[in-house]
């Protein structure tokens, strides 16, 4: 929606040679739009706008901390990707090849960058969930594929400090 440029990329894939299902398509969750019901709503204004039936990824511009609304918008995207309207291609390509969860997929990238994930949860499998990245491996290309997906600005942008809104 900030670029206003989703009308044309739409356009763009659908008159492209390209099958739709070799394209990835990402747009983004603008600050001003944060919350459960605005993030459904944001998405709304964009889907039609690309003219897509889907996006393949759905990104929140940036947290706002001091907002503290992302978490309500997190679990809308989670609903968006729940209807189908949103699929994250690459970590569930991933997790099919390896018979495991996005969410293990996603902590084991973590463990094999020497991170430390902490991840929350109160459901008890889900804790196990968490807990069972040991029984398999990321291949060097599959971290770097999803390392990918970041585009450089997390490693040195300080999320407390609101870049729009």
């Amino acid at each position: 929606l900030n670029y206003e440029n989703e009308r044309e990329v739409g356009e763009g894939v659908r008159a492209s040679p390209v099958d739709r299902a070799d394209v990835s398509v990402t747009t983004k969750l603008p600050g001003r739009h944060h919350g459960f019901d605005a993030t459904l709503r944001s998405f709304e204004e964009s889907l039609p706008g690309l003219g897509l039936d889907y996006v393949d990824l759905y990104l929140i511009h940036w947290p706002l901390p001091a907002v503290d609304k992302y978490v309500d918008s997190w679990r809308a995207m989670i609903r968006l990707r729940e209807e189908g309207v949103v699929r994250e291609g690459l970590v569930t390509s991933i997790a099919e090849t390896h018979g495991v969860t996005p969410s293990q997929v996603v902590l084991r990238w973590h463990l094999q960058l020497g991170a430390v994930p902490i991840p929350k949860s109160a459901d008890e499998l889900r804790q196990r969930e968490n807990l069972d990245v040991f029984r398999f491996e990321l291949s060097d290309a599959e971290v770097e594929a999803i390392s990918t997906l970041e585009s450089g600005r997390l490693w040195d942008a300080d999320p407390e400090t609101p870049e729009e809104f």
